[in-house]
């Protein structure tokens, strides 16, 4: 969590990332496969973030995903996916992440995430490759959970 000191006063103020964000499919689009559920729970900071998530494609496969990495453009492990072994993410302003997911060395997921200003939805724009030839691409929207 981000302290942030205001007129002297230390407060703790959430990241704008961090929350647990639930797919919206109607506001969604993707050249893949329909999917049925989507949930990603994501605990920000400054310099780095923790993300767990569940996928449930429409035909039932379904996949847990988490990882933990910095915001320094270095590869760091993926534990769940068999779309990516690694992950590199920058964080370009309070708002905005990129990332880069490799497998075997290829670059196989690029995505951009970002927090409208509200700090009430999530869009993430994504590409998969394989062997370097785009096969899918998208905009999941993501609304936040209410606690």
């Amino acid at each position: 969590m981000l302290t942030k000191t205001i007129a002297g006063n230390a407060r703790s103020e959430r990241d704008p990332f961090t929350g647990t964000w639930v797919y919206q499919p109607e506001k969604s689009q993707s050249t893949g496969p329909q999917l049925e559920r989507w949930v990603q729970w994501i605990e920000a900071g400054e310099n780095e973030v923790r993300v767990r998530e569940e996928v449930v494609v429409a035909t039932g496969q379904r996949a847990s995903v988490s990882l933990q990495a910095k915001f320094d453009g270095q590869e760091y492990p993926v534990v769940g996916s068999s779309l990516s072994e690694t992950t590199a993410y920058t964080r370009n302003g309070l708002h905005n992440i990129t990332g880069t997911g490799r497998k075997n060395g290829s670059v196989t997921l690029r995505e951009t995430i970002c927090v409208a200003e509200d700090g009430e939805t999530l869009t993430l724009s994504f590409k998969i490759f394989v062997q370097e030839r785009e096969v899918m691409h998208g905009v999941g929207v993501f609304e936040r959970q209410k606690i």
